[in-house]
């Protein structure tokens, strides 16, 4: 649904385009209909805030249990759940900076909030991978070791198992997307997305959408094959 939204902000599409699909940049930000700028502000805003939020309860909830971190952790769903919110936030934060940058008339608030929200647009999924294989302490087990598992288990498993069942609790938002053991994996529908959304906010040399309309379809094609 959100490269329907990056689909609907293309910088060259028609007025007639964009007034016949003006509710679907509203996937990407609920701030859709304010300037990149605020857009890109704005969904950081609100992945700063539930983040604070989601630490602050679960802070709260070690303190009334009387819990170690971990189980506290797992309890609550950190910070697996502040992953999926940041995750739903990136795609919009990295297209409306490139948009940003590329706006004719751009100024310097433009130009400072968009290399900002680039930088961040590459090192969110470079930071979640570095997190995962160094501080996630979650494992990967081959799918022939649970052979003896429950039908279920392996339908939901078919390539392998995460484990302990504590960190599957507190990362399962970065691990639900890893297809295999390698980390990189959990970022990769990301980074498609991402790839997407540069080639849609770049103005074209010539009129029309043809050729960006080849280019994502090019790349959602082969991110689909290759998953």
């Amino acid at each position: 649904m959100q490269v329907l939204g990056v689909f609907a902000r293309m910088s060259c599409a028609s007025a007639q385009e964009r007034a016949s699909t003006a509710a679907l940049p509203y996937f990407l930000s609920v701030f859709a209909a304010l300037d990149p700028l605020w857009m890109v502000v704005g969904n950081a805003l609100l992945a700063a805030v539930f983040g604070c939020v989601h630490y602050g309860v679960t802070a709260a909830f070690q303190r009334w249990r009387g819990v170690d971190a971990a189980s506290a952790w797992a309890a609550m769903r950190f910070p697996s759940l502040t992953y999926v919110v940041a995750h739903a936030m990136h795609l919009d934060i990295f297209f409306g900076s490139v948009l940003a940058l590329a706006l004719p008339d751009a100024r310097v608030q433009h130009r400072v909030i968009g290399v900002v929200g680039v930088l961040y647009g590459v090192a969110f999924p470079a930071g979640v991978c570095y997190f995962i294989s160094r501080h996630a302490g979650a494992s990967f087990t081959i799918y022939w070791q649970f052979s003896r598992k429950p039908l279920h288990e392996r339908l939901l498993y078919p390539v392998g198992y995460w484990y302990p069942e504590a960190q599957q609790r507190m990362y399962g938002g970065m691990l639900t997307n890893m297809r295999g053991r390698y980390v990189y994996w959990c970022v990769f529908q990301l980074s498609v997305l991402c790839v997407v959304g540069l080639i849609a906010a770049v103005h074209p040399p010539m009129g029309g959408c043809h050729v960006p309309y080849f280019c994502m379809a090019a790349v959602l094609l082969a991110g689909a094959g290759v998953v």
